[in-house]
């Protein structure tokens, strides 16, 4: 009997000093792996807003570096003359079709800038483009100078009020189509009153005289293309973000105008300079912005600089400092950047 009483006696329960020491022990562990997850989660973050940000960057200089290059582009050599008959009511052009200047820009943009309703961020940089498009294109078979029509080998693409540059790489064109519909032949470069810009004159060569025949050329074969225009800047989005916008032209129905069309979201800046080459010999001898550039024939190469944003304004708790456009610029809105700059050589004035 006493035997089993000691044996009852000597089993005992956890004490109190036990029970704490576990229980800390337990709240440690869980406070250790609480750490992992929310190191591991905010790792997690930064490297996805970073992938985010550097793709983002790739694929704005993807557009810029594609269209600029091209620069002057009117399917063959810049070596040739030009006739630019276009017109409008009033005699003029708008800026966005003066093809004597294949590269234009803006330094430092002011205040109250609006681009195709989109409204574009001050202090930042704009660069203008305009070259022919030989993605849509149509082969000439012979050409009517009195009736002023260009024959295509097959049916062309263009509907009426598309500009188009037509080239045989000796004589270069450029002028609005006036008929007749897409998916024909046939392109007429007559005056008439169809479109808006419309053609001082039906003829093609140089010199270019605003009368109806004017200076006549015929081609007897060569290429027609679509003459495009870009102006890349930095605009605001519906949501209020920064974003690279591109306005190009647009035909509505033998109307011409503009539209802007966002490309990449949060792109906060874009700086660009410009290369000019005084001596002919192939390389830039000097970088500027483009109201310091003496003479717009001479630049050769554009370099463009990209300051990107993250959409989270949660990755840099710390804050962050970039080098961007010549000056380290401090940012503690939480938000991640990373500066993109690359060097395009302009495939036409080299």
């Amino acid at each position: 009997m006493m035997s089993e009483m000691k044996r009852k006696s000597s089993q005992r329960g956890f004490s109190l000093v036990e029970l704490l020491v576990s229980v800390v022990i337990g709240l440690l562990l869980v406070v250790g792996v609480l750490q992992a997850f929310l190191s591991s989660k905010e790792t997690y973050t930064m490297q996805s807003g970073l992938a985010k940000l550097q793709e983002n960057g790739r694929f704005a200089m993807a557009f810029l570096t594609r269209d600029l290059r091209q620069a002057g582009y009117s399917g063959c050599t810049s070596n040739t003359t030009f006739a630019n008959t276009l017109r409008d009511a009033s005699g003029a052009l708008p800026s966005y079709l003066d093809f004597d200047a294949t590269i234009t820009g803006v330094d430092n943009l002011g205040a109250g800038v609006i681009y195709s309703t989109t409204s574009a961020a001050q202090g930042t940089d704009v660069v203008e483009v305009r070259f022919a498009d030989n993605s849509n294109s149509c082969d000439v078979d012979f050409h009517n100078v009195n009736s002023a029509n260009l024959h295509c080998t097959d049916t062309n693409p263009f509907n009426v009020g598309d500009l188009l540059v037509v080239t045989n790489c000796t004589h270069t064109a450029l002028f609005q189509k006036t008929g007749p519909a897409a998916n024909n032949q046939i392109i007429v470069h007559n005056t008439g009153n169809g479109v808006d810009i419309g053609n001082c004159t039906k003829g093609l060569g140089v010199p270019v005289e605003c009368t109806a025949n004017g200076t006549g050329y015929q081609f007897s074969d060569g290429i027609v293309l679509q003459l495009n225009y870009y102006r890349y800047f930095i605009g605001i989005n519906d949501h209020g973000e920064p974003s690279l916008f591109r306005e190009s032209i647009q035909n509505n129905a033998g109307v011409t105008g503009t539209r802007s069309s966002e490309l990449v979201e949060g792109v906060e800046d874009m700086q660009v300079l410009y290369g000019e080459d005084t001596n002919s010999d192939g390389t830039a001898d000097y970088y500027v912005p483009f109201d310091e550039v003496a003479d717009d024939e001479d630049i050769i190469s554009i370099r463009v600089s990209l300051l990107m944003r993250s959409s989270e304004d949660s990755i840099a708790r710390d804050g962050q400092s970039v080098l961007f456009n010549g000056a380290t610029v401090p940012f503690n809105d939480g938000r991640l950047r990373k500066v993109f700059t690359t060097t395009i050589a302009l495939r036409n004035r080299l």
